[in-house]
């Protein structure tokens, strides 16, 4: 792979230092995630003494109230409106209603909304986004039929193309936006994705940032480490890994958790 030029490392270095700053800003809020969750739905704990009895209360009232609010829309079903500009041609917004209907039934939209939703009740925010991943996958084709003994020979092929759109749920913990888009979606200006790669993804996949290639690489971010930190990549070679963009090369290198 061809390292990056300096002008690459630069903007690199930019973005790695508004994602910073987006997490910092997080932090405010995000820190109380963890109670959110215990709240959500209390752990099952050994109660002893005078709260015993409360060992078999498994639902709060927070959850009570979720799993109410949550029943109002397991049964609709959640379909685009769109409409095209009286002066536009109206094939296009029937055919773009059309994919995003196809995207709808191939995605499971109802169930990744239903996720989507809870993380809107315990955490006040709550994120989907339509997905086009490029994949390897097998083909087999008519290669020919022979009509007096009615066999067909089929031809495995191996194809490297884009699967079918989807929308999936991505969790809160995943993303970091600017503080006025927690205002209004509308007034967003930057999101970012953080990207879950394991060691060896993330050296293919970035060590073409450092000028030293792998070797600075595994100097700077052993493998013996479970994890680093954004702040903790820095000098002139800062690695930003998110998502800057909707398409994946290969489906393996992210994964998205529900916490």
């Amino acid at each position: 792979m061809a390292k990056a030029s300096n002008a690459e490392r630069q903007r690199v270095s930019e973005i790695h230092e508004k994602l910073v700053r987006m997490r910092d800003a997080r932090l405010n809020y995000s820190n109380r995630w963890d109670e959110y969750d215990r709240v959500w739905k209390m752990f099952r704990e050994d109660r002893t003494g005078e709260d015993a009895w409360r060992a078999n209360l498994t639902d709060t009232w927070s959850f009570a109230t979720i799993k109410t609010a949550q029943a109002a829309f397991v049964d609709s079903k959640v379909m685009p409106v769109i409409r095209g500009h009286e002066d536009d041609d109206q094939m296009k917004a029937r055919d773009l209603k059309d994919l995003y209907v196809d995207i709808s039934n191939k995605g499971k939209l109802d169930l990744e909304l239903y996720y989507a939703r809870l993380d809107s009740f315990k955490y006040g925010m709550g994120f989907i986004k339509t997905v086009y991943i490029r994949d390897d996958r097998t083909v087999r084709a008519i290669q020919k039929f022979d009509p007096f003994k009615d066999e067909i020979t089929y031809k495995e092929e191996n194809l490297r193309d884009f699967d079918d759109p989807k929308t999936i749920r991505v969790s809160p913990r995943l993303i970091l936006v600017d503080e006025m888009t927690r205002g209004s979606i509308e007034n967003a200006r930057y999101l970012a994705e953080i990207e879950i790669l394991g060691y060896d993804d993330a050296k293919r996949v970035y060590s073409h940032f450092f000028k030293g290639g792998e070797k600075e690489f595994e100097e700077r971010i052993p493998k013996s480490r479970q994890s680093s930190g954004l702040s903790e990549i820095t000098g002139e070679n800062k690695v930003a890994t998110i998502a800057d963009d909707n398409t994946r090369d290969k489906v393996d290198l992210f994964q998205s958790f529900a916490p």
